[in-house]
């Protein structure tokens, strides 16, 4: 009795659940507001994975230029993995 009462309930919420991807499907044609959200919405995350990579002078490691720690050092821009990496390289410079 009540494992066919669950089986029942399990077998409608599947049949609900497909019923609303088919629905979302027919209705999320290219022209709606909440497709052009989302293209628009990955065209501006795509800037940050071409993003380009730039070389720490200290440990030699590469990154995304926008995620290091930059500084103007001696009339140019240096990329730093950390601000550690950027302390390291001014003691050294000061040498």
């Amino acid at each position: 009795m009540i494992v066919s009462l669950l089986i029942r309930i399990v077998f409608f919420l599947l049949l609900v659940f497909f019923f609303i991807k088919i629905i979302k499907k027919l209705f999320m044609s290219p022209q709606s507001a909440e497709y052009r959200f989302t293209q628009r919405e990955r065209q501006d995350r795509q800037p940050e994975a071409i993003s380009e990579m730039v070389q720490d002078p200290v440990c030699k490691v590469y990154i995304p230029r926008h995620e290091a720690v930059s500084a103007e050092i001696s009339g140019g821009t240096h990329y730093f993995c950390s601000k550690k990496c950027l302390q390291a390289f001014k003691k050294n410079q000061k040498q």
